[in-house]
């Protein structure tokens, strides 16, 4: 092979040198470890999550949510206002009801 860059022959050998280490990638302990990581993380966040829920329904009554901040990883606790059921679903309902009697 013929290198016509002094850089790239030098780039390369180092590359061989190191084992190919960086070809490779991370071990497969090591990708367990992150995994088991990555999923404790999750946990602690669903707990803090549920956790946050909960105390923004004692303090804003039981129709309050949290609403996640655009762009962000917070969320605001704000009271939801229920909406409530459109007339139009209301009266297939009550067909539905007047035909099964």
């Amino acid at each position: 092979m013929k290198f016509e860059n002094l850089t790239l022959a030098a780039a390369l050998a180092c590359l061989l040198a190191a084992g190919g280490a960086l070809l490779d990638g991370p071990s497969e302990a090591e990708t367990a470890a992150a995994q088991a990581a990555d999923l404790a993380e999750a946990q602690q966040a669903a707990q803090r999550f549920e956790r946050d829920l909960r105390e923004c329904k004692l303090a804003k009554g039981p129709t309050a949510d949290l609403i996640e901040i655009a762009g962000t990883d917070n969320f605001v606790c704000r009271e939801v206002a229920i909406e409530p059921t459109p007339a139009k679903i209301l009266h297939r309902y009550a067909d539905l009801a007047g035909s099964k009697l």
